[in-house]
């Protein structure tokens, strides 16, 4: 037996090189930065493209090459952080904090205007949130980071690797279902979020190890030949690709409007190339059939206001309009109510009425549909006339017994619209008489009715009086009264306030004291606003539960209509009980309409847009001892102001957009023509010459032209088959007021500085 003792110990190899076999060219490549965010990209789009239905081959195109180009710029960010780290190694102790730092701007963007709106403006920190915000979002993503890196370590790579899809997936999916419509600087953000968690998914996937965006300490080494040939040529394609969408992508009005209405991530993503690529400011721009006939001035957009027969197309849609007059000139008709209202019979109501006590009951959010308003056909066959849910007609109808025993004693006019969707334009142009509300008017319905000696209160909620500014509403009134709509939680509406309002309105009547003057009194009830937000546990609402579903939304929301009802009943046996209701003219009407989900086209619930369902409202005019009437003729809530000053004997302030309807409900009215109703919303506006209606979307470049008599839901769009009507009916938009619409706190400090009351001003009494 021989000794071996002095051979030389065999090696063993390396504990890595048995761990870490050498990795494909191809895996490698994928777990480059850029081409994994690519793919991370790709998988988002096609989630996008299943979502919109049969979209075409340009949308198709389209939303992949604007997903590439999302992909590719979070690439080359990684790109930039994995150079900055193999350059300076000593950075890598703080990768976290490096890659967090990426993310920087895009929280800055989301930022810069998430605490503008109404509702986000009364959150703690809100008036800093353009500060903590991005610091907070850096904060957690560094965080996010680290932890990921622990979790690698015990994971693994394909459990890694999965977890990061699923991220992706629940990032999706909220971005899709929370606040769809609402909060757009947000969901570009997740869609952002969702292609980078996408993208590190493949990286892990393809590495066999986590990605170095925060998973690993060290950055991946240098790419190969290959990978260096390949990553600029795939970069030259998704910019080449980009560019041709740029240019040529969403020139079909139809594919605009599909994007409107039926994108998600797509709409985002155009929203955002759109912005970045308006190089005057203006709201529109040349890309993506945004339709700006010139970039380089803002006076010259789809957004902007044509100015007739200048010789210059302001609005870029081809032509520069005529001058047109209006249908009825102020002239006309002022000069055919003075001669009508001479005449024995109508002086005779007048005098009636000169005394009477005025209350307006004003429901918030109230369709027009959700009445069974007489006359009206569809409502009585349960035919949605504006798009609602096809029962909701009847079951609406059948619950509101005071309200329907109120249209059968009062001129109800069965096509009254709303200035916009939303109750700050509305309720303002209600009360001022003006389309364009918070141009510094002059007098406010309330001001002009204390001027003839009533008694002047409201009661509003204080959601109310925050959003549409207790500047404006607060002119001319005695006695404010408000109502928290929460009971203990902040202005959330998790509770029904309707007997709480129909309370403090017989209060501040009885407090008016034994009316030896006549009152205005404007009463605001809000639960049919809060459809979306009252607890079903709610106990006042839980009664309607055997007869509404109130895990539905529309079911809610016809509970809370009939909820409304009962206490508008109770008001109106308490006037009744107090000898009131004969010496008591009464409006009933509503600010705007609501989405409850029938149309692609509408918000969430309301605002931005005025389509039928969210600016057709009631309006209906009791005067007692006057003739119960449906009027047909459409009108329009500024004409509310002008109205009652004329029951009443006042002088109408000069200068009023509203014109009075009593030709049309009170004696034989005259043979008037029809006028225009022009509404606005931040992103469309729309003027109705009976029966047509047309909706102008700048920042989309969306023209759309519908009759109403035939078509109340604007399903049927003529805009292309009547091109001169829609040039008509421009040039008459042209013509009324300009309604800027801004809601960011900025803007709403501007219009309460707007609508105060002028210096010198008719005392009270």
């Amino acid at each position: 037996m021989t000794s071996n003792s002095g051979a030389l110990p065999r090696s063993r190899p390396p504990r890595a090189a048995l761990a870490s076999p050498p990795q494909r060219p191809w895996r490698a490549l994928i777990a480059a930065p850029i081409p994994a965010c690519l793919l991370g990209a790709l998988a988002i789009a096609a989630v996008e493209i299943v979502a919109l239905g049969r979209p075409s081959l340009g949308l198709i195109a389209v939303c992949l090459s604007l997903h590439l180009a999302l992909g590719l710029a979070i690439g080359a960010v990684l790109s930039a952080q994995e150079a900055l780290l193999r350059r300076w190694p000593g950075l890598r102790r703080g990768a976290s904090w490096l890659y967090a730092l990426g993310a920087l701007p895009a929280l800055a963007f989301v930022a810069a205007h998430l605490f503008d709106g109404a509702q986000a403006a009364k959150l703690p920190g809100a008036a800093l949130g353009h500060l903590w915000l991005p610091v907070l979002g850096v904060l957690a993503a560094a965080a996010a980071i680290a932890l990921a890196r622990r979790l690698r370590r015990r994971l693994g790579a394909a459990p890694g690797a999965l977890l990061l899809a699923l991220s992706a997936a629940l990032v999706e999916y909220l971005g899709r279902t929370l606040y769809p419509s609402e909060y757009a600087d947000v969901h570009a953000f997740l869609v952002a979020l969702a292609c980078l968690l996408a993208a590190l998914s493949v990286r892990v996937a393809a590495a066999g190890s986590a990605p170095s965006a925060g998973a690993s300490a060290a950055p991946p080494s240098q790419p190969a030949a290959a990978s260096r040939l390949v990553i600029p040529g795939l970069a030259g394609a998704v910019v080449a690709a980009l560019i041709a969408s740029l240019v040529f992508g969403l020139a079909d009005k139809d594919e605009r409007l599909w994007v409107a209405t039926h994108g998600t991530d797509l709409r985002h993503l155009v929203r955002v190339a759109r912005l970045a690529f308006d190089r005057d400011r203006d709201g529109a721009a040349v890309v993506l059939g945004g339709g700006d006939c010139d970039d380089g001035d803002p006076a010259i957009s789809p957004t902007a206001p044509e100015r007739p027969g200048n010789g210059i197309d302001e609005d870029c849609d081809g032509r520069d309009l005529e001058a047109l007059a209006l249908p009825a000139s102020d002239r006309d008709w002022d000069a055919e109510l003075a001669a009508w209202a001479r005449a024995p019979a109508l002086e005779h109501t007048l005098a009636r009425t000169r005394d009477m006590n005025i209350l307006v009951v004003a429901v918030d959010t109230l369709r027009a549909d959700a009445l069974a308003l007489p006359g009206d056909d569809d409502a009585a066959d349960g035919a949605p006339a504006d798009g609602a849910p096809a029962d909701s007609e009847q079951a609406v109808a059948s619950d509101t017994p005071h309200l329907d025993a109120l249209l059968a004693d009062a001129a109800v006019f069965r096509h009254a619209y709303a200035t916009g969707a939303g109750t700050d334009i509305s309720v303002s142009s209600t009360i001022t008489g003006h389309i364009s509300p918070f141009e510094g008017a002059e007098i406010t319905l309330a001001e002009a009715l204390r001027a003839t000696g009533r008694a002047t209160a409201a009661v509003f909620p204080t959601e109310v009086l925050r959003y549409a500014g207790q500047v404006l509403l607060g002119r001319g009134i005695d006695r404010l009264r408000r109502y928290v709509n929460d009971r203990g939680q902040r202005d959330v509406g998790s509770y029904t306030t309707s007997a709480e309002t129909t309370r403090m309105a017989l209060a501040t009547i009885d407090a008016m004291g034994p009316h030896k003057r006549p009152f205005f009194l404007w009463t605001h009830y809000f639960d049919v606003h809060e459809h979306a937000q009252v607890l079903a546990s709610d106990p006042t609402l839980a009664r309607y539960g055997e007869r509404f579903e109130l895990g539905e939304l529309a079911g809610k929301y016809r509970a809370l209509v009939a909820l409304t009802d009962a206490e508008i009943g109770r008001l109106f046996e308490e006037l009744r009980a107090r000898d009131l209701w004969d010496q008591t003219i009464i409006v009933l009407l509503s600010d705007h309409g609501e989405s409850m989900g029938e149309d692609p086209r509408l918000p969430l619930r309301h605002g931005r847009f005025v389509y039928n369902a969210l600016t057709h409202v009631p309006l209906v005019i009791r005067v007692p001892g006057a003739t119960p009437r449906v009027v047909d003729a459409p009108v329009s809530v500024v004409d509310l102001m002008p109205t009652l000053l004329t029951l009443v004997g006042a002088e109408l302030p000069p200068g009023l957009d509203g014109r009075s309807l009593l030709p049309l409900f009170l004696g034989s009215a005259p043979g008037l023509p029809p006028r225009p109703v022009a509404m606005s919303e931040s992103e469309q506006s729309a003027v109705i010459v009976w029966p047509y209606k047309l909706l102008l979307r700048p920042a989309d470049n969306l023209v759309e032209l519908y009759d109403l008599a035939s078509d109340p839901a604007e399903q049927r769009d003529l805009a292309e088959q009547q091109p001169q009507r829609v040039s008509a009916l421009r040039a008459i938009m042209a013509q009324l007021p300009q309604v800027e619409i801004d809601r960011t706190r900025r803007g709403r400090r501007a219009r309460d500085a707007r609508s105060r009351a002028p210096r010198a001003r008719t005392p009270a009494p």
